[in-house]
């Protein structure tokens, strides 16, 4: 992105984690970026987090955020499955991921 940076940590774990871990590492990032820009029509403005009866009420652009990387998850988590050559039933990877806004 030309306003931020994508940081990820995965670690594989099981069998096939190795293959896991570097087919995340390969396409989360840009299906994070689809997301968002498929929902770039409707982000309004960041504005800073507001209490309401003493609950941090999260901006829109936090909540498209939210809302992108669950669904490229899903997405990533459905193209695993589809491997032919890795059975994930005993192997995956843990992802940390940070995304930095300007």
């Amino acid at each position: 992105m030309e306003d931020g940076a994508f940081c990820g940590v995965f670690d594989g774990h099981g069998y096939y984690g190795h293959k896991v871990s570097k087919m995340v590492r390969n396409r989360l990032p840009s299906l994070l970026l689809n997301q968002m820009n498929a929902m770039a029509k409707v982000i309004s403005p960041p504005k800073y987090n507001e209490k309401v009866n003493g609950e941090v009420q999260f901006s829109k652009r936090f909540n498209k955020w939210k809302d992108a990387f669950l669904s490229a998850f899903k997405v990533m988590d459905k193209e695993i499955k589809l491997l032919e050559n890795v059975d994930c039933s005993c192997s995956g990877t843990t992802a940390v991921v940070v995304v930095r806004q300007v």
